[in-house]
């Protein structure tokens, strides 16, 4: 199979509410839509989205490497078995020492095209015995009281399993609000909890920012965590989930 065609879009869509990130907070969701087609007429669809605070790349360095690489796509055979996932993507790509983001996109444009040429899901081209449907956890963040109103809702919607942000609390606050959550959410998963290291002491004026008390604290944490993760549904439930 041969890439005849490459064409990029980019996108820019509003977030439903603010989502703060590592101290950034996000309002709308930008990047890039790839479209690889064929000598056949098929085509295949990707992304590229590179994330502030956590990419290395800004949107603008991805269209910019993208660009770059246009050529060494257009006109070229796609090697073999790149959905066995063994190393031949590697091969291909590798010495382009592309952007994660680039990367992926690429990546998951050309197992898209893949998928299409031989009429069949990509989750099936990738593994035959793959479900056909896969379940998603809910992200609760924002304030306190956005968060308590949220897990409500999500429980409502029927989640099995919500991811919880409380690194940014302090170690009372954070246990705390976690346990709110926990009495709302009824059966339903805390599927992804911080670490202790994760959680802030600096922010806590009271007797619980001592080291005794911190320990504590820590311990108490962990508790829940595992309380909550030992829930009969969860591993059923954790192995299907991917963060959104």
């Amino acid at each position: 199979m041969t890439i005849a065609q490459v064409h990029l879009f980019f996108f820019r869509l509003p977030l439903v509410r603010p989502l703060t990130l590592k101290g950034s907070t996000l309002i709308h969701r930008e990047g890039y839509i790839i479209r690889l087609r064929d000598h056949d007429g098929f085509t295949g669809w990707g992304e590229i989205s590179p994330l502030p605070g956590f990419s290395r790349e800004s949107s603008a360095d991805a269209q910019n490497q993208f660009a770059s690489i246009r050529n060494q796509l257009t006109g070229h055979p796609v090697p073999d078995s790149l959905e066995k996932l063994s190393g031949g993507f590697q091969r291909w790509l590798g010495g382009l020492n592309l952007f994660p983001s680039v990367r992926f996109g690429v990546e998951t444009t050309v197992l898209n095209l893949l998928a299409t040429h031989s009429a069949i899901p990509l989750h099936t081209l990738l593994n035959s015995a793959s479900p056909s449907v896969v379940s998603v956890n809910a992200l609760l963040t924002g304030s306190t009281d956005d968060i308590l109103k949220h897990a409500e809702q999500m429980r409502k919607e029927g989640y099995r399993a919500v991811k919880l942000k409380v690194g940014h609390l302090s170690v009372h606050d954070g246990i705390r609000l976690t346990k709110s959550v926990y009495e709302r959410l009824g059966s339903v998963t805390i599927g992804s909890m911080p670490t202790v290291r994760g959680i802030s002491t600096k922010r806590s004026h009271s007797p619980m920012a001592s080291p005794a008390a911190t320990s504590n604290m820590s311990k108490s944490l962990v508790k829940i965590t595992m309380t909550l993760l030992s829930s009969p549904s969860a591993p059923a439930c954790l192995s299907h989930s991917m963060s959104h």
